[in-house]
């Protein structure tokens, strides 16, 4: 797959997931919430787009002729790039409303 190829497909991918989940930054707020409540620790947004970097890496060290993988690792790398200019400190911290509203949106 070419260079050029790997970035359009990425901007198609996001404007397509963006028209089906809505907001990306809000989707990474939400899942940062759950992982937090799960775990017990604050994770940040940047903190999931690393996760899902480290997915995408292994996915394409057991095969690297997926160009899926490849896209997929564009995008999270550019949200982990914004979130890490947006974040103080990489952490986003939400009140406790936000944390309820964020659970019951995931739901």
């Amino acid at each position: 797959m070419h260079h050029s190829d790997v970035l359009k497909s990425a901007q198609s991918i996001v404007n397509q997931r963006g028209n089906e989940y809505g907001d990306m930054s809000a989707s990474f707020v939400r899942a940062s919430t759950i992982a937090s409540a799960i775990s017990g620790k604050t994770i940040s947004s940047y903190d999931i787009a690393i996760v899902m970097m480290a997915v995408k890496m292994s996915r394409i060290g057991h095969n690297k002729s997926k160009p899926d993988s490849w896209v997929d690792l564009v995008n999270y790398t550019t949200f982990a790039a914004q979130f890490a200019d947006e974040e103080p400190d990489n952490v986003r911290r939400l009140n406790l409303a936000e944390t309820k509203q964020n659970i019951a949106d995931a739901s």
